[in-house]
């Protein structure tokens, strides 16, 4: 259902609604314990937060920082260099 709706954001151009995708994907795959895949979510819409100038764009932020402080330093620098080698 997600996959779906973020698939359709992209082709209307709907920047705030990839926005909102990425964040609830970013929580169900913190829930199921998928941590770099919930990283990925967040990362990727913390830049369209910030982009855009939205409200909440400091909540972003605090979700990544949350997720480092659940899974500790090490996994997380090894998952953010993985989510951002691409960039």
């Amino acid at each position: 259902m997600y996959q779906e709706s973020l698939k359709i954001s992209k082709e209307l151009g709907d920047r705030s609604g990839i926005v909102r995708t990425l964040w609830q994907m970013g929580q169900i795959f913190q829930e199921k314990g998928n941590y770099k895949e919930a990283l990925r979510c967040y990362h990727n819409a913390s830049a369209i937060f910030y982009e855009l100038d939205l409200p909440y764009k400091d909540l972003a932020g605090r979700l990544i920082a949350a997720l480092k402080e659940e899974i500790g330093d090490a996994l997380f620098d090894k998952y953010y260099e993985e989510v951002t080698a691409d960039e």
